[in-house]
């Protein structure tokens, strides 16, 4: 009977322990996909601007040739 009750013990112990590992992992999934949106975000504002660069640079250079 005392070997079942150390059994259990040990299993809720080590229950206990993943649960809080579950925790902490779901935590840094959460994080890493708040990272991932933010980092989406800039890539997106910094195509943009690349693009708009780009539009104004051949702009400038049409203006140039024409003076």
């Amino acid at each position: 009977m005392q070997k079942t009750n150390d059994l259990i013990a040990t299993l809720e112990t080590s229950i206990a322990q993943y649960k809080t590992e579950y925790a902490d992992l779901i935590s840094a999934a959460q994080a890493i996909k708040i990272d991932l949106s933010q980092v989406e975000s800039k890539v997106e504002r910094s195509i943009a601007l690349i693009k708009n660069l780009s539009l104004e640079k051949m702009r400038w250079e049409t203006t140039s040739e024409n003076y």
